[in-house]
């Protein structure tokens, strides 16, 4: 798989899919990180007399309609703001217009085009769409790795159709920190695995614990390998159909020699919103209307204790319901040891996690936090993405 380095940029014009699904309150980006990510790519081609034209998607648009609170326009002005120049816009990613302006780009010029999902053809992965944005440039560049475990048209069907294609500078990291460190990582190696389902972190279950010499286990799913061990979670959320799953992989994890580290204590309350009356329990003594939402001080204590002697860290999934305030203690002390740890990597899975990371520490020491939750997901679990298999 080419990269942007191996492919000759100058003075061409280039393609590039960027992952701009950025949080915008009434006209305003309130978060630029996907943003910032991207300019490392984005200033190479300039530099290089390229001009460069910016395809990326936002939300989700019911039936493909052209809601106005998805439209790229905002982003405007944010990277005027981050490149110093001016910066083009088009109203459709696929029209005459659009295309014609892309065709009448000088050297170092920037074109944002709008939503690609406006357009049923972009998750479709439509031919005749892909075809029409191919005709925006010369080169095609995937810069967008939140999007790359889509099969869509901007970042799978458009490739066919360039003169040359290549991975950018952002996927470029994403794949040195989650899947060229981690195939040998510097030991120990340590995995912190929270979020809701056992169902869906199976594979990644499967595929970690033949490298990790110790996996921690948090967020609501922990509760399903609780009740699995025969503890009493009192009305704590657990996936009846996958007890027997989990009993699996605490068996085969044992079998290879993975330490398995559930909590001891968690933060319990009648419901998620009854935050004056959440205290801390030990894990076995819950009243049969407590519902755990986080872990408590004791398991804090414990992950920090055990990850004090590892060499690689990698972090997927909140340890509890981080978004409120009383049930993110758990997340945040674990999040704060881990930022001051010296002579580790630490790498952070994307999407909540990530979220999480930058409310509390929007400057930080993290070695890697990812832009891509569902990517880099599929590439922990030893999947292939499609936006990258077709650059291949």
């Amino acid at each position: 798989m080419k990269n942007i380095q191996n492919i000759d940029i100058k003075n061409k014009k280039v393609l590039i899919r960027v992952d701009y699904n950025v949080p915008i309150e009434r006209g305003v980006v309130k978060n630029n990180f996907r943003i910032i990510q991207s300019m490392k790519t984005i200033k190479y081609c300039l530099k290089q007399g390229a001009s460069v034209i910016l395809i990326s998607h936002l939300g989700r648009p019911k039936n493909n309609s052209r809601d106005k609170l998805l439209s790229l326009r905002p982003v405007v002005a944010e990277l005027s703001n981050l490149l110093n120049i001016d910066i083009k816009f088009s109203d459709s990613c696929i029209s005459n217009k659009s295309i014609d302006t892309s065709n009448k780009l000088k050297k170092k010029d920037v074109h944002l085009l709008e939503n690609l999902r406006f357009h049923a053809g972009e998750k479709n992965n439509c031919d005749n769409f892909s075809r029409l944005l191919s005709k925006h440039a010369d080169i095609y560049v995937n810069d967008a790795f939140g999007t790359s475990h889509r099969a869509h048209a901007s970042n799978v069907g458009v490739v066919k159709y360039m003169r040359e294609a290549s991975i950018g500078f952002l996927n470029m990291k994403e794949l040195e920190y989650l899947s060229k460190k981690l195939s040998n990582p510097v030991r120990p190696y340590s995995f912190i695995l929270g979020g809701v389902k056992v169902a869906d972190k199976i594979k990644l279950i499967d595929n970690i614990k033949n490298n990790a010499e110790i996996i921690f286990i948090a967020g609501a799913m922990a509760f399903t390998f609780l009740r699995a061990k025969g503890f009493g979670i009192g009305n704590s959320y657990f996936e009846r159909e996958s007890l027997d799953i989990a009993k699996k992989i605490m068996n085969d994890t044992d079998k290879s020699g993975v330490e398995l580290v559930l909590p001891i204590d968690a933060v319990v309350s009648r419901n998620i919103n009854d935050v004056k009356n959440a205290i801390v329990k030990d894990i076995g003594l819950f009243d049969t209307t407590d519902c755990g939402f986080d872990i408590g001080p004791k398991t804090s204590s414990l992950f920090i204790d055990k990850l004090k002697e590892s060499k690689t860290i990698v972090w997927n999934g909140p340890l509890g319901v981080a978004e409120k305030p009383t049930f993110a203690e758990g997340t945040n002390s674990v999040a704060r040891f881990l930022n001051v740890l010296p002579n580790v990597s630490t790498i952070i899975g994307g999407g909540d996690t990530a979220s999480c990371i930058y409310n509390i520490l929007p400057k930080n020491n993290f070695s890697h936090i990812s832009t891509g939750g569902g990517s880099s997901l599929e590439l922990l679990s030893g999947n292939t993405l499609p936006a990258f298999e077709v650059l291949k």
